[in-house]
């Protein structure tokens, strides 16, 4: 529990940074990807997920990102067409990935105050900003959670 407080500080300062985004608007291809998507809109379409000449037919889609899909139809499941929860699952993975930065430099320096700088400038960092304010942004957030 030494590190209780770096973390909760890390994912309190992140989630303030982007608290504002909860009450956005689908917008861009949020509108093509989610709301006027069917496929995300029903369980029984999973398994088409991992076979990719099967998604590319079903989806529509012109990329492959069967996880971010994943994403959707489970954020579908929770939230319907609720934008809230959309909005929501991006600043989660991204305070997650933030969380995740610090337990890598601390696994690499062994120095807390490095981790806790290390983990609070990638929280606030404006780079993010797209991947996290962005429903299908979320590609980003998602690719970060999955490589640590």
């Amino acid at each position: 529990m030494r590190h209780y407080k770096n973390i909760v500080l890390i994912a309190v300062i992140g989630f303030l940074v982007y608290a504002n985004t909860l009450g956005n608007q689908f917008v861009y291809d949020d509108t093509e990807f989610i709301s006027e998507r069917s496929f995300i809109k029903s369980l029984s379409n999973i398994p088409q997920l991992f076979s990719p000449k099967t998604y590319f037919l079903a989806t529509g889609e012109h990329y492959y990102w069967p996880v971010v899909t994943l994403s959707y139809i489970i954020d579908y499941r929770l939230w319907r067409l609720n934008v809230f929860g959309y909005h929501l699952t991006n600043p989660m993975f991204h305070l997650f990935n933030s969380i995740l930065v610090y337990w890598l430099v601390l696994l690499l320096f062994k120095e807390k105050n490095l981790a806790l700088l290390s983990g609070l400038i990638f929280a606030v960092h404006p780079v993010h900003t797209e991947a996290v304010s962005w429903v299908t942004g979320r590609k980003d957030v998602l690719v970060t959670f999955f490589i640590y």
